[in-house]
């Protein structure tokens, strides 16, 4: 679905950290195989940095986009009793839903508007887009897994989310106002430095790198 989403690219690029990721000295390899500055294309990324730069924003992107739009066509189609039944007794699907479950759970909508102003205003179409597919992928699962939110059944999960949300906040809002400056040209190695210090802080508060 991504690939038919033009400008895709580019609000990855523009709406989350993923070029100030590439600075981090974290690993080996660099985030995309590509040369120059070039925008990369999807095929371009490698996993760990395409999925990291989701979380970062707190869209989760990679563990639900697409899932809705299969989930409400078999709905739509009259197939929601066999869904519900499959979730019930196949134990693969069980899984793949409530990993699903755990992305769109943990994803946090105000947060995201928040990184998507980074984009222009053209890009920021391919927003409403993710943010249709966010809304189709929660009811669909919701509907198959027969609950009334989202981690209903792990009342502990979505307690701490709840609770650690707030302190997570202060983080995306200060790394919002550094990659502003940065991105303006305030190039200061101090500023890139404080970015890189709130993405350590933002995965260790998220406790995940994707």
């Amino acid at each position: 679905m991504t690939r038919e989403l033009p400008g895709f690219m580019a609000f990855f690029h523009a709406a989350t950290p993923v070029p100030e990721l590439a600075t981090l000295n974290l690993a080996s390899r660099p985030v995309a195989r590509t040369a120059g500055d070039r925008l990369p294309d999807l095929e371009d990324m490698r996993a760990i940095p395409w999925v990291f730069s989701w979380a970062q924003a707190r869209v989760n992107l990679p563990g639900w986009f697409g899932l809705g739009t299969a989930l409400s066509g078999e709905i739509e189609a009259g197939g929601l009793e066999w869904l519900q039944e499959m979730y019930r007794s196949w134990p693969f699907f069980t899984s793949a839903l409530d990993n699903a479950q755990l992305s769109l759970g943990t994803a946090d909508v105000p947060t995201a508007q928040r990184y998507a102003a980074l984009a222009s205003a053209e890009e920021r179409d391919v927003f409403d887009e993710i943010l249709a597919e966010y809304e189709r992928s929660v009811g669909s699962v919701l509907a198959v897994t027969q609950q009334r939110e989202l981690l209903e059944r792990s009342p502990v999960l979505a307690r701490s989310i709840k609770l650690r949300n707030p302190y997570v906040d202060a983080l995306h809002v200060a790394q919002l106002e550094l990659l502003r400056r940065y991105r303006s040209g305030d190039t200061d190695v101090e500023v890139l430095e404080a970015i890189h210090h709130s993405i350590n802080g933002i995965a260790a508060g998220l406790q995940t790198t994707g």
